[in-house]
């Protein structure tokens, strides 16, 4: 299985709050743009995340680009949270069936890290048409 792991940028953060608490509890929902610039995967993407705070989060994105070659679309759905093994790390997975373009079929799971050096995903992924 093809992995990758690729550097990202976060722009064009928007926080609405939807509750006023004002806790570290409180509930938000924020809208952002990413730019990912590595090797395998070049791209853009719009996400939604939803969020306890600073405490937890689950956040569905549209990653647009290419990947292993491969241009097309595909949704990644990831979260984190304090019960978490390692909580500098989110978790999550390639939508199935969001592929498009030459990414449809696309299937995998991912991972958020925060290293010295910023941000980056980790992907492992297969493709449809190469799985045996």
């Amino acid at each position: 299985m093809p992995s990758s792991t690729t550097p990202f940028s976060i722009e064009d953060w928007e926080p609405h709050a939807v509750d006023g608490t004002g806790e570290t509890s409180a509930l938000g929902r924020v809208v952002f743009r990413k730019v990912y610039k590595g090797d395998d995967l070049a791209g853009t993407a719009v996400a939604t995340m939803l969020n306890c705070g600073q405490i937890a989060y689950t956040a569905m994105e549209r990653v647009t680009g290419t990947l292993g070659g491969r241009t097309g679309s595909f949704v990644l759905m990831h979260s984190a949270g304090p019960d978490a093994d390692q909580p500098e790390v989110a978790t999550g997975v390639i939508v199935a069936g969001s592929g498009t373009g030459d990414l449809t079929g696309l299937t995998g799971r991912m991972e958020i890290r925060h290293g010295e050096d910023g941000p980056e995903l980790f992907l492992e992924y297969e493709h449809a048409d190469t799985v045996s």
